[in-house]
């Protein structure tokens, strides 16, 4: 009998014990689980404006965009024929590209200017 005393009056002491423990194990798991919902919330933000950005940069970059905006604002045009030149043997970069590339046309043809603008009076 007095076994089972001891071990009720030592059960009755340590049930608040307990009893705090618990509260505070599941106060922490909720204020971990919040810190887990802002976090899951911020990624998703974050994400979705990865994704606008994507779409921006996608627009951005678009070649038909920055070929109309350059004729437009830039005065750029089409490369016409006499704006390319051949350079001569000696000018030309070695290592760089195959031989035969530049050997493929006549090797005498010399490189060619643009035309000048005619003077005003």
């Amino acid at each position: 009998m007095k076994k089972c005393r001891l071990l009720y009056r030592t059960g009755l002491a340590l049930a608040p014990l307990l009893l705090v423990a618990i509260y505070m194990v599941k106060q922490e798991s909720r204020e971990l689980a919040a810190r887990v919902a802002a976090k899951t919330t911020a990624v998703q933000k974050a994400r979705t404006r990865q994704d606008i950005l994507k779409a921006e940069l996608a627009t951005l970059t678009n070649p038909a965009r920055i070929d109309r905006l350059a004729r437009k604002y830039l005065g750029l045009q089409d490369v016409r024929a006499e704006q390319y030149i051949r350079l001569p043997k000696h000018a030309r970069p070695s290592g760089l590209l195959p031989p035969d590339i530049f050997d493929k046309q006549q090797d005498d043809i010399t490189a060619t200017t643009p035309p000048q603008p005619k003077p005003q009076p």
